[in-house]
């Protein structure tokens, strides 16, 4: 059986979705998420306007943000 491979894009477009949903029934304006510092990682956050909220001495974690 043949299969279809996920895009990211599809999975973000989803999630996007979500997140408006529960702003139009809850409120809020932003999104905050923890990640590793992993590059391709990084640019895929980045490639959805995720921004670096704040720099802490922590080399496993980031914490970025994005505003809806």
């Amino acid at each position: 059986m043949p299969t279809t491979p996920i895009k990211l894009a599809d999975i973000f477009n989803e999630i996007e979705k979500i997140l408006l949903k529960a702003k139009q029934l809850i409120g809020g304006r932003a999104v905050i998420l923890e990640c590793q510092p992993i590059a391709k990682l990084l640019d895929l956050y980045s490639h959805h306007d995720f921004k670096q909220l704040a720099v802490v001495n922590d080399d496993e974690m980031l914490t970025l943000y994005r505003v809806l």
